[in-house]
């Protein structure tokens, strides 16, 4: 399911931000140049991809016990379509144990990633 906000594009190379919309239980892309959240998705993949989290939005949730939007996957959106998680590792992150996105599977801290699938409320890379 890819929905289009309003009016607005989202085309292939554009640059975005990704965050998991917890109420609506999918992704929101957002247009890094006009900062407006241009569609909701839950297949699709980007690439180029740097990992940020602000340690300011962090310590409010930390201290409010809420969450609010403070971690981002910005990249370069690729498109929707369907790939195989079987052989990728998750990309995770929780604000009340870690401080920045990991590899679930083996613990590193994830700084950049050349490719990010979203599928079904997670993200995956490629196994390295």
């Amino acid at each position: 399911m890819l929905e289009i906000v309003k009016d607005r594009k989202l085309e292939q190379g554009q640059e975005v931000a990704v965050y998991r919309n917890l109420n609506r239980k999918c992704f929101s892309i957002k247009d890094k140049k006009t900062g407006l959240v241009c569609a909701y998705a839950d297949r699709f993949r980007i690439e180029n991809v740097k990992c940020k989290v602000s340690e300011t939005g962090r310590q409010r949730v930390l201290k409010k016990k809420r969450k609010n939007v403070h971690a981002v996957l910005n990249g370069l959106y690729i498109g929707e379509c369907e790939m195989d998680t079987s052989q990728m590792d998750e990309v995770y992150y929780d604000p009340y144990t870690l401080d920045s996105f990991i590899n679930k599977r083996t613990g590193e801290k994830l700084i950049e990633i050349d490719l990010v699938y979203f599928e079904d409320g997670k993200a995956y890379m490629l196994r390295q």
